[in-house]
């Protein structure tokens, strides 16, 4: 689009050239006042056949041939510019947003990523192959690199009917990463109401935001600038637990990394204690913490745990074993 838009800047500039540049030739070849020039110069190029000015001398005529062919090229650059906007704007820009509606209308459970500045970027790309679909929300969002599992939308996040249109009503999880508090709080604020279930978090820059932010419905406020003042310490202090760390939480990786899975209603291991899932010599996974049903988080548990329904299991392993233990949780199946 920006491309297209820079192409009719040229047409423009290059016909006001033109136009210039025959009045000009008029003036010094011909003799003839400005306005009489331009007239004869637009005549010319618009091949209207109205009279000529004055007597045409020999160099006159030759002028005007020149100018005749200049005005030609012109005229099929701006057509060819014109046309190719017309189709890109109205069909197949037209066609691609009421596919991406069609494709948002489907949406179940998706991420909604509320701006895509520095931090936003980060974490799209943190987003991408993890299995989830996506809507990323911003004022320059490329909506030409929407995918069917990553839906870029062009607009104010801060606005609920755009907010509306990712699917909000249907979505897991929102993220508020727009460049200010005072955003970031309307739409977690907007967000909480539509959707009394749905999962915020939200950035903040001032500490002092944090608490309104809470109470505006946001269940995490992440501030990049202490967490990186923290991580600047521990790299220094504890190198060998960030690169750990580093390699278990990125992902689309295939190296060692901890996930959080769903223990289902009719999974395998509901009801069962640690010790009798034996989840370790079947899948190869540790379990480093069992998340309750009501937000406690129990870290290495003992074998007399009895493992619910709706618990999640923060599992440490390789990317088939965490599948393994996935297929325990929710099916009750051993994957092969």
């Amino acid at each position: 689009m920006n491309n297209i838009s820079s192409h009719i800047k040229h047409a423009m500039f290059l016909g006001l050239g033109v136009l210039i540049f025959g009045t000009a030739g008029y003036m010094i070849l011909m003799g003839w006042p400005m306005l009489d020039a331009v007239y004869m110069t637009v005549i010319t190029l618009t091949t209207v056949g109205f009279s000529e000015v004055g007597e045409m001398t020999r160099a006159g005529r030759i002028f005007t041939i020149v100018l005749i062919g200049g005005g030609i090229m012109t005229m099929a650059y701006s057509v060819h510019v014109i046309v190719e906007y017309v189709v890109q704007e109205n069909i197949l820009i037209g066609f691609g947003r009421r596919r991406m509606r069609k494709r948002l209308a489907r949406l179940k459970d998706h991420i909604i990523v509320c701006g895509f500045g520095k931090i936003g970027q980060h974490v799209v790309d943190e987003f991408k192959g993890s299995g989830h679909n996506c809507v990323v929300i911003d004022r320059d969002a490329p909506e030409e690199q929407s995918t069917e599992s990553m839906i870029y939308l062009k607009g104010d996040a801060t606005d609920e009917e755009l907010l509306r249109e990712a699917g909000l009503e249907r979505a897991n999880c929102l993220v508020a990463a727009v460049g200010t508090d005072a955003d970031n709080l309307f739409i977690t604020m907007t967000a909480r109401i539509i959707n009394p279930g749905l999962r915020i978090v939200s950035r903040a820059t001032d500490a002092r935001v944090r608490t309104r932010l809470q109470r505006a419905g946001a269940d995490s406020v992440v501030l990049p600038y202490e967490i990186g003042g923290r991580r600047i310490a521990a790299m220094v202090l504890k190198p060998s637990v960030c690169e750990f760390l580093d390699m278990t939480v990125t992902t689309g990786g295939e190296e060692m990394r901890i996930e959080e899975i769903l223990v289902a209603e009719n999974g395998g291991l509901k009801g069962s204690d640690m010790i009798s899932a034996d989840i370790r010599r079947r899948t190869g996974a540790v379990i480093l913490a069992v998340k309750r049903n009501d937000g406690r988080m129990i870290t290495n548990p003992t074998t007399d745990l009895i493992i619910q329904a709706g618990d999640r299991l923060l599992a440490l392993g390789m990317s088939e074993q965490i599948d393994a233990v996935r297929s325990l949780a929710q099916s009750g199946k051993e994957s092969k």
